[in-house]
């Protein structure tokens, strides 16, 4: 048994363990407790529900004080699942009739791992959803995931929370494997980030895999985004908002956010008069600031160029 309280290091070491020992070891005593070594073990063996033989040293009964812990730490091995979702290349698609899912194994391969796909306006149906369950199917079956998105609208906290609530029933209906919020200035300030994220954790929990694409130095409630584990997708559109990678890169620096968990939209569109802003150079800046991935976006609008995609790929 352990002397109260329980100390500091015991959630962070036990998502450590749980998660596979990626990473830098949290500070944690050189020699754990005999108290405490079973611990992952029955948090990991609960978390698959409790399936297979029950943790030999675990105690029994367990102790009052592991309790508390054990829900802790559950929630933390579930934020860093789902921010890891994100850290790798995807493709964002808003236009489905534009873009055939037999298209992707072409133009993706095996290098990218999700695509996004239009879903909500605010509360409402996007405009190009007709026949999306279907065009989520067929992208799954080529083995890939499939993300819904929704472009916010809100201007007040109860408008943000109804739009976080048809996200939810979107999410449930179409079973996404993640999920993308495209707010960007309606929700700068008054709190309505905040009130989104946090009812949105609230009804769907940590395992969903939630990315906020934003403009380019938006003020929006960072903190919490950052504690409700969302991942920061901002627009890198250079020919457009002048916004490249580094300077996306560097803002979320400024923010708070970790690179692991920065994977910005990059412009594939072209511009007016015909440019299209080099692929190489985004992904050359990406693995400059650390970034685990990019964002095609959108692909339907970089059918033309099948060799951007590949030479975008961190």
């Amino acid at each position: 048994m352990t002397p109260p309280p329980v100390p500091d290091w015991l959630v962070p070491w036990s998502a450590w363990v749980i998660l596979g020992k990626v990473g830098p070891r949290p500070d944690a005593p050189d020699r754990i407790p005999d108290w405490a070594i079973w611990f992952p073990a029955w948090v990991k063996w609960r978390m698959n529900g409790q399936v297979g033989p029950r943790p030999e040293k675990a105690p029994t009964p367990i102790p009052q004080w592991a309790w508390p812990p054990a829900t802790e730490t559950i929630r933390a091995v579930n934020k860093e699942n789902s921010l890891a979702f994100w850290r790798r290349m995807g493709v964002w698609v808003t236009r489905i009739d534009h873009f055939p899912a037999e298209f992707f194994p072409v133009y993706a391969g095996d290098d990218y791992g999700y695509v996004i796909v239009p879903t909500l306006y605010g509360t409402v149906a996007d405009s190009f959803t007709a026949n999306l369950e279907t065009y989520i199917e067929d992208v799954r079956a080529l083995g890939y995931h499939v993300a819904g998105s929704q472009w916010g609208a809100a201007t007040t906290i109860e408008e943000a929370e109804a739009e976080a609530d048809a996200a939810v029933e979107a999410y449930r209906l179409y079973g996404f494997d993640g999920w993308c919020f495209n707010g960007e200035k309606k929700y700068e300030g008054g709190g309505r980030s905040a009130a989104y994220a946090r009812r949105f954790r609230s009804r769907l929990g940590y395992k969903v895999p939630f990315l906020w694409s934003p403009e380019p130095r938006i003020s929006l409630d960072h903190n919490v985004l950052q504690e409700c584990a969302v991942a920061y997708g901002p627009q890198a559109y250079p020919l457009e908002n002048g916004a490249n990678v580094n300077y996306v890169a560097e803002w979320g620096e400024n923010f708070g956010y970790e690179s692991k968990n920065v994977v910005p939209l990059i412009q594939a569109y072209q511009a007016p008069d015909g440019a299209r802003y080099p692929a190489e150079e985004y992904a050359r800046q990406a693995r400059v600031w650390g970034l685990p991935g990019l964002i095609l976006y959108p692909g339907n609008q970089a059918a033309d160029v099948p060799n951007f995609w590949r030479d975008l790929i961190v």
